[in-house]
């Protein structure tokens, strides 16, 4: 009987200080992540990454569309930086700001590494013609930059 109430006040003791660590976090995304061999990615690594999952050019018109598929267009994403210097940044506000916070599996695998903020002029169509809007888009990566919404 003692070594099960030792037990289950161990579990107690653990249960309560993941909970607290989870509550007083923060912004748990500004830490160093790690992906396998490669090693940590760089700010400019992740913007990249973030850019050619998210953003495509348009064929018929000078704007930029936000892409529906995943699949990877890292020439473009190049090209985009390039043309549009102050377009990406990194997030550090508020994550209830934008997108849903880290949930608590994300936290306890350090799933979340960056959010990524792209400002581009989202295509509209109207009459035949088209034209641009300004727009800011979030983008949340994990550690080997792949994108996770």
């Amino acid at each position: 009987m003692r070594v099960f109430l030792t037990l289950l006040a161990a579990l107690f003791l653990t249960s309560a200080w993941t909970f607290i660590r989870y509550k007083t976090a923060g912004h748990t995304w500004e830490g160093v992540y790690d992906c396998g061999d490669r090693g940590p990615l760089s700010d400019g690594e992740f913007i990249r990454a973030a850019v050619s999952q998210s953003i495509q050019a348009s064929k018929n018109s000078p704007y930029y569309r936000q892409s529906s598929s995943l699949k990877s267009n890292y020439i473009f994403a190049g090209k985009f930086i390039s043309d549009n210097p102050e377009c990406c940044s990194i997030y550090r506000g508020n994550p209830n700001d934008y997108f849903t916070p880290e949930s608590f599996s994300e936290y306890m695998t350090r799933t979340v590494a960056r959010i990524v903020k792209i400002q581009f002029i989202k295509e509209n169509r109207s009459n035949g013609s088209y034209f641009g809007m300004p727009a800011a888009y979030y983008v949340k990566m994990d550690a080997c930059g792949n994108q996770l919404d």
